[in-house]
Formats: structure tokens, sequence, C-alpha cells
């Protein structure tokens, strides 16, 4: 489900907050680092009033020709996430991972799935920040990504917003 609207965020940096008029889908979500809100959908758990669980997988999505000029897949996303810390701990939050696969008509939707990865770069929740895929930790069959992003806390200050994937 995406929300209307998104709390508050303090000290974020770049982008960030509310805004009074809607995005591209809806949402209030200010974006961070330059993207442009009114072409680039949120997809988020939070919602004004009563929070629910939420769960989505979004559509493959096709990965460019490698290269080293660009070596990581990007999403931007703003929540507590879920995640190994330096240590090995988990740390709690809600579930965001991308998943990789290869494109094989005889799949039920075009793609086969290979695996899934956890970003890099968690630190700094609640606020917007990039989320970092290297690229070369894919198999090198991999030719599509997606998210699956799951929210099954309820509490108010537990929540997940985030942006397509980017190369």
């Amino acid at each position: 489900r995406v929300g209307k609207r998104y709390p508050q965020l303090d000290h974020i940096g770049p982008g960030g907050g509310q805004s009074v008029r809607p995005g591209a889908n809806g949402s209030y979500a200010q974006l961070p680092f330059g993207i442009d809100r009114y072409s680039v959908p949120v997809i988020g758990s939070f919602t004004d009033g009563l929070q629910l669980q939420a769960e989505t997988t979004t559509s493959w999505y096709s990965l460019p020709e490698r290269s080293e000029d660009s070596p990581l897949l990007i999403i931007s996303a703003a929540g507590e996430v879920s995640h190994l810390d330096m240590n090995g701990v988990r740390q709690s939050g809600q579930e965001l991972k991308l998943e990789y696969g290869r494109t094989e008509e005889s799949a039920e939707d075009g793609v086969e799935w290979i695996g899934d990865m956890e970003p890099l770069d968690i630190d700094t929740a609640p606020q917007w920040r990039n989320l970092r895929f290297p690229l070369d930790e894919l198999p090198d069959d991999a030719d599509a990504v997606r998210i699956r992003a799951a929210d099954f806390n309820v509490t108010p200050d537990q929540w997940l917003a985030f942006t397509p994937p980017r190369v």
C-alpha cells in the first residue's frame, strides 16, 4: 500500500520531509538527492491513523549492460531497514531486499528467480539514504531485478518508503 502522507523527517540532509502537493503516485514524500518526485514514484508502508501490515514485490526491471562506470544499483529508502550490522548481528527494521533473476520465456512472469541480497549502507535511519547493491556480486547471467519489501511492525515509528532502483 502507498501511504498518502509520510511523517515529517528531521535533519535528513538533501531532500526529505513532506510536500503540500502530491507527487508521481500520490505520495507527499519529498525525495532526496535531486530525484524528481513528480516523475519517480514512492512506495511505502506509512499511513495516517491505524497502521497495517504491508508487503510488496515490484515488477522486474531489466538490468543495463554491466559497466565499470556504473558498478552499483541504488535504491533510495527511508525508514528502518532490517540488516546485519558489522558484527553480524541482525538489527530490527522492515525487510527490503533486491531479488535478481534471468530472463526465461518459460518462467511464469518471464524471469526465473535466482536469489536475493540485502543492501549496503543501512545507517542514518529513518532519513532518506541511498542503499547500494554492488552489481559485481550478482551472477553473470542475472539480467533482471525487483524489490521485495515487507513491514509487519504496526507501530507508527516503524515504516518503510523507497524508490525504484537505478544504476
